[in-house]
């Protein structure tokens, strides 16, 4: 019975300190300013920890969504900006540029890229519904990708830059300079550009681009830098390219169509 009795007296003491102490608290915040101030600014402390880890995951969990609308958003721009320089070249009569051109985009993303041999490809997830057709290019802000070559309704298969059989004119922004650039065939980073004459100075670091000179790829798409020259039989220069585009992580890209490509063509065929 004593101990019982022990017990309960040491049970409402303690009951009564925690008591005493809170309402000693809350005399302290309500009666000291300064303490009022510190105490609720613990307490916004803390829920700002909360909001801010909260915010955090809630990007994360958005991160796929928000990435989906940022390059529908980027294709968007690149429309309206391609439009209004086509028309703007079309109102100068006395402008005659290779880099004339109906430029359109449409994103897509890659669903399967094989880089491990030397006719390599990619897959894309748009097709002929989302206006994709044969022969458009494929583009990312880091370079070229490559060329669609076949189509059904809701994919495509693209022909990898990484391929024996591609090439793509772009041209020094040093001296404007341009030819053929292909793949090296051993590297996912390397390229060669060839037809370059011995007698002109090319700089180490000076950067490529896309020359314009293409019915499928438009102009000043930047594609690398100038890595290394060497001569080849004394007339024309082998220029080693370091690309910008990572082929090997290649996931959203664009497809770049020409809306004069069928102008452009019949007039080619007829010379």
């Amino acid at each position: 019975m004593y101990d019982n009795r022990s017990l309960i007296a040491a049970t409402i003491t303690a009951v009564l300190f925690i008591l005493l102490e809170v309402c000693s608290a809350l005399l302290i915040v309500n009666n000291g300013i300064i303490q009022r101030f510190k105490a609720v600014g613990y307490i916004h402390d803390v829920q700002a920890f909360f909001w801010e880890k909260e915010a955090d995951l809630t990007q994360f969990l958005n991160y796929k969504s928000d990435n989906q609308a940022l390059s529908e958003e980027n294709v968007r721009l690149k429309n309206i900006i391609s439009k209004y320089r086509y028309r703007a070249e079309k109102m100068d009569s006395l402008l005659f540029s290779p880099e004339n051109g109906g430029y359109f985009y449409i994103c897509a993303r890659v669903v399967r890229n094989v880089i491990n041999s030397q006719h390599n490809y990619l897959v894309l997830n748009r097709g002929e519904s989302d206006g994709i057709r044969t022969g458009m290019g494929v583009v990312t802000p880091l370079g070229v990708v490559g060329i669609v070559e076949n189509t059904t309704k809701n994919y495509c298969t693209v022909i990898s830059f990484l391929n024996s059989s591609q090439n793509v004119s772009v041209k020094l922004t040093g001296n404007g300079m341009f030819g053929p650039m292909s793949w090296d065939g051993i590297s996912t980073s390397k390229s060669i550009l060839r037809g370059i004459p011995a007698y002109v100075d090319v700089a180490t670091g000076d950067t490529l681009v896309t020359s314009g000179y293409s019915i499928i790829y438009p102009p000043d798409i930047p594609v690398g830098t100038v890595r290394s020259t060497s001569v080849a039989d004394g007339i024309v220069q082998n220029i080693e390219i370091d690309l910008f585009e990572d082929f090997r992580s290649l996931h959203d890209v664009y497809v770049v169509g020409n809306g004069d490509s069928e102008e452009l063509k019949q007039l080619l065929k007829d010379e």
